[in-house]
Formats: C-alpha cells, sequence, structure tokens
C-alpha cells in the first residue's frame, strides 16, 4: 500500500458547524489572531531557533542512519535483551515507537520477534520495578542503552550505577554491554564512555530531549526491533514539507491558531485521544513535549503570568466510559484531538448474536469497523454538546504516518509555543526539581 499522508478534520471547531452558534471558533476569534500568523511562522519556520533548526535538522539529513542499523544488527547478533535505561524524553519517544510499531506479542513471542532481543524500557527508580526487571534477565546477554542529553540526569546515572555493578558481579566487567547516547560531550557521561570505550551516539546539543525522538534517542532502540527507521523520517520529512507552507493550509499552524482561539475562549486542557491502543504510548509522548514546552511563567507588561494548556491522554473505547462524561457535561475548557486508524494489520469479524447480547447491525461487520464507529459518534456527540474536537486519520499504522505523526505534533508544539510567547525548549523548573534533589541527597 503506498504511503498516504495524515487527513486533518477540522469541521466540529468552526462556529458555523455548531447548532448553537456562541459555541465552535468564529471568525472573529480568527481574525483576533490573524496578525501573529505571519510572526509566528517566520520565528519557527524562516528565522528558526537553533532547537527548531535541530530537529528539523535530523530528519532532513538523515547522517546516521547506515551507523545505527550496524550496531542495531550487532546487537541483534549478540544479546537476548536491549533495555533502554532513560527518563522523560530519552525514553516516551523510544517507548512510543515500539508500542505503536512492533507487535503487541513482541516480547512474548519469539516467533513473532524473530532473532530480535527482547524490549525493555526502565524510566524509573522505582526500586521495585528496576529490581525486578533485574531479576529476570540474563544480564550477561543484555545490552543496556543509557540515554541522557545532558550526561548528568540523576535517575538515570544511578541506573548505570547499578547495572554496572551487576555486571561487574556476575561477569567481571560491563564494557561490552553498555551503549550511551548523548548531547553533552563535556557531560560526566560522555567522559565515563570514552574512559572505558563504550559505543556512543550523539544528537545536537541544541536539540531538547523531547524533541529528540527523531535522532539516535529514539532511532537506535527503533532499529533494534525491527522498525524501518528510514521510513519513520522519510514520513517525517513529508510532514516537514507540508508545515513549511506560510498559509492556514499548513496544518500545524491552523492546529496551533485554532488552539490559541480556544485558549482565548477559555479553554484550559488539551486531550489527546487515539482510537488505537498501539497510540495510547504515542498520547503519552505527546503529554510530555505539550506540557513541558508550553507550561512557563512569562512577563508581560512586567507583570507575571502563568502560560499553558494541561494535555490529557485518553483512549478509545476505554474512555468513552469514564473521562467522556467530563467533556461532554463539565466544563467548556476542553479541546479534543482524535486520532482515528482506518485499516487494521489484523482485524475481527462479530459472529452473528446470540439471545441478543449486541444489535444485529453490528454482525458481521469488524471490530475495526465498529471503533471507527465508535469515534465518529464521540466526535459526533461533543458538537452536540458544544465542544471543540479535531480528528486526525491516519490510513495505517506504519513507520511513514508515525513519523508524519511525530512531526505533526512537534511542529504544533512550536508553532504554539509562538502564539504563547514562550521558550518551547527550556524547563526552567524542572532544573530547579533537579537542583532541590541533588540538596535533598
Amino acid at each position: 500500500m503506498d504511503n498516504i499522508d495524515l487527513i486533518f478534520e477540522n469541521e466540529n471547531l468552526l462556529q458555523e458547524n455548531f447548532e448553537n452558534k456562541n459555541f465552535g471558533i468564529s471568525q472573529k476569534d480568527i481574525d483576533l489572531n490573524k496578525n501573529k500568523i505571519d510572526e509566528v511562522f517566520n520565528l519557527v519556520m524562516v528565522n528558526k531557533k537553533a532547537e527548531a533548526l535541530a530537529y528539523f535538522d535530523v530528519v532532513r539529513k538523515k547522517e546516521d542512519i547506515d551507523e545505527i542499523n550496524n550496531y542495531a544488527k550487532f546487537i541483534c547478533e549478540n544479546f537476548e535483551n536491549f533495555v533502554v535505561l532513560g527518563i522523560g524524553g530519552s525514553a516516551l519517544g523510544a517507548r512510543a515507537i515500539f508500542s505503536a510499531l512492533t507487535d503487541v506479542n513482541y516480547n512474548i513471542d519469539s516467533v513473532v520477534r524473530g532473532k530480535r532481543p527482547k524490549f525493555f524500557v526502565e524510566d524509573s527508580i522505582d526500586p521495585e520495578n528496576f529490581k525486578s526487571l533485574l531479576d529476570i534477565i540474563d544480564i550477561e546477554k543484555t545490552m543496556f542503552c543509557v540515554v541522557s542529553k545532558s550526561g548528568g540526569t540523576l535517575e538515570t546515572m544511578l541506573q548505570l550505577g547499578v547495572v554496572k555493578d551487576e555486571l561487574l558481579k556476575k561477569i567481571g566487567s560491563f564494557e561490552k554491554n553498555i551503549c550511551v547516547i548523548t548531547s553533552n560531550k563535556e557531560g560526566n557521561l560522555n567522559k565515563w564512555a570514552m574512559n572505558y570505550n563504550i559505543k556512543t551516539f550523539y544528537f545536537s546539543e541544541d536539540l531538547s530531549g523531547r524533541f529528540s525522538v527523531l535522532s539516535a534517542v529514539g532511532l537506535l532502540p527503533s532499529a533494534v526491533c525491527g522498525v524501518d527507521i528510514k521510513k519513520l523520517l522519510c514520513g517525517a520529512e513529508s510532514m516537514l514539507d507540508k508545515c513549511s507552507e506560510n498559509s492556514l493550509k499548513n496544518p500545524a499552524l491552523y492546529g496551533a491558531l485554532m488552539q490559541k482561539c480556544a485558549m482565548d475562549k477559555g479553554v484550559k486542557i488539551s486531550y489527546l485521544m487515539p482510537y488505537a491502543s498501539k497510540l495510547k504510548v504515542f498520547s503519552d509522548w505527546f503529554c510530555q513535549i505539550w506540557a513541558e514546552s508550553l507550561g512557563k511563567t512569562i512577563k508581560i507588561n512586567n507583570q507575571e503570568q502563568n502560560i499553558g494548556l494541561t494535555p490529557v491522554s485518553a483512549i478509545g473505547t476505554v474512555d468513552q466510559h469514564s473521562q467522556m462524561q467530563l467533556c461532554l457535561e463539565g466544563p467548556f475548557d476542553k479541546f479534543t484531538t482524535f486520532i482515528r486508524v482506518l485499516n487494521f494489520e489484523k482485524d475481527i469479524i462479530v459472529p452473528q448474536s446470540d439471545f441478543n447480547l449486541y444489535p444485529n447491525l453490528a454482525e458481521n461487520k469488524k471490530l475495526s469497523l465498529i471503533l471507527s464507529s465508535s469515534q465518529k459518534a464521540t466526535a459526533k456527540a461533543l458538537l452536540k454538546c458544544g465542544r471543540l474536537n479535531r480528528t486526525i486519520v491516519l490510513e495505517k499504522i506504519e513507520e511513514f504516518e508515525i513519523g508524519q505523526l511525530f512531526m505533526f505534533f512537534m511542529l504544533e508544539t512550536s508553532f504554539m509555543a509562538e502564539f504563547l510567547g514562550v521558550n518551547a525548549y527550556n524547563q526552567p523548573s524542572v532544573e530547579l526539581i533537579k537542583r532541590n534533589l541533588k540538596e535533598l541527597m
């Protein structure tokens, strides 16, 4: 099947489509922000900040693909387990790609997995989780991939210390069982890796961790698990090209404009609700990039203001039976983005009903069709109740489409930050937590 671009259904945002014209985004709402569109576009796409240029470059240049694929092949030939040690942007992107693009039985079915290692992400220092993982894997046959942009993330360095100690106890060495991904050549992690001749992949110091998914941070784990990383990058590049046009045909610029208009009308919460379980972790990745990029304190007329939209991860149809009640009847402060998938790799035909267990209309239908209909029904219900929502449609969940999806949300985040007047690429208060933790320790 040929690669097909994402489809953006934005009708349920526009006032003209709401029964009650007090709801929805009007042309007047758009006009209030129209004078900023050129400025916002230019700040992101023309007068590029170093951080934006960095995540554009990883998909345009594709410099490390061969090295990453070759090392992934080495890992597959020599190890039974591959464990990512990282936190936040150093882990969520890899988890999102793995969840979306590998079989759900990858870790438990050796036939499905083939000759590739089992895949784990240890993104916490929860002692029970970490110890339980170390208890079930053969550490001698495990490659640990240590990911830290700064080369000094405390949680990750603690994990590395534990792993190094365990390897020394079990096999007397650790060098061949560890690889490193970092951007800070002056950081302690890189100095440590160079001292022990540990294989190291670098990414640009300008590349913020939460925007690093399409660098070695996300690509090495993906290649190890059999993902075609070239197709992933090609999908991302195609979306970058599509969003390089200064017009409201640019889906990421338009999406950011709509969310800014929604904020002006009192919206404070942004839901992402895929109707595909394989995209649940992608929704978690969105929550990080949206929250950490947009939640900032800024000064306007010498007065401090707290800016941001709270992201919420939901999943269809599960949250139709929980969170949707709040979205339908709660405060008018939510903007919902659905993701609908047209074609699933696996599907099931619903058999005939017995004792009217379910409506006859469902008989002989594919579950994917009913899932898709559920998403449309939920979107229609939100519209009926005056709630803003949009839908992104994927033809299928494959590398090209997932690459497009990642790039769309990264660009929309960058555009949104400029509409709000905040720096999308720093996280000053997160750094405050790190300093406080070191003091307490």
